[in-house]
């Protein structure tokens, strides 16, 4: 399997920039413009949520998740994704240390899926207190990293102006 090696460390770079006072809303996160919510989690479990939006109903198009987990750990969350890596054989094209809203963040990114489909999964780990959230963005390996998700991510994590994610 190949796996996709360009750079991608602009967005780790946006998101060890400024932050948002540790204060704001953890939950709320910018639709990206244009973009359309298609699930969220009822508020049963206080512990867990979830947001889905994407860019539009065709196969394939560039999904945003937005998770959040009170239950596990910043260290275990990057862990267990290190370890995915290993397992699989997964060569990131990101692995970076960052800030979010003034808080740790950790940014990943890698290719999957059958030479011809292959999808890029940038995932930014951020810790929230004693757990984490995790903002997971897929779009076809021939898409380029969407302005639209660029400016979500930037606003949510608060990097100074002037900073760029993605590449």
């Amino acid at each position: 399997m190949h796996f996709f090696k360009g750079s991608v460390f602009g967005i780790a770079a946006a998101l060890m920039l400024g932050a948002l006072p540790a204060s704001a809303d953890p939950g709320t996160f910018p639709t990206p413009s244009g973009w359309m919510h298609v699930d969220g989690q009822p508020q049963s479990d206080p512990a867990h949520s979830f947001d889905t939006w994407k860019q539009s109903d065709a196969f394939g198009a560039p999904t945003l998740t937005v998770i959040r987990d009170a239950t596990t750990s910043f260290e275990d969350a990057v862990s267990v994704v290190r370890k995915n890596f290993s397992d699989n054989h997964i060569q990131p094209s990101a692995d970076a240390d960052g800030t979010c809203r003034g808080k740790t963040s950790h940014v990943f990114e890698f290719a999957a899926g059958p030479d011809g489909h292959r999808f890029i999964i940038n995932r930014t780990v951020v810790s929230d207190g004693a757990g984490v959230t995790t903002i997971t963005y897929s779009r076809p390996q021939s898409a380029p990293f969407l302005e639209a998700v660029k400016t979500a991510i930037t606003t949510f994590c608060g990097a100074a102006a002037g900073g760029s994610p993605g590449h």
